[in-house]
């Protein structure tokens, strides 16, 4: 009966983290939409051609906000 319970708690345990990556992966995808339109717009419109990082901000309007560096160099 012990042996039971154990495989069972397990599979349990497995199909919760399943679902939670799941999840996760579903809920980020609209914003890794947006940060691929953003670094596409940026690489077009600026001289940015290293991008270093990207962040999101969420004020009056969700923005997402890209830093990197020029072709001489230059933050």
């Amino acid at each position: 009966m012990k042996k039971w319970l154990t495989i069972i708690t397990i599979l349990l345990l497995i199909v919760f983290v399943s679902a939670s990556v799941i999840l996760y992966k579903v809920a980020r995808s609209p914003l890794n939409k947006d940060m691929e339109q953003a670094m596409e717009r940026v690489k077009e419109e600026t001289s940015i051609v290293n991008v270093e990082n990207t962040s999101f901000y969420n004020g009056s309007k969700p923005y997402v906000v890209i830093t990197g560096k020029d072709d001489k160099g230059e933050k």
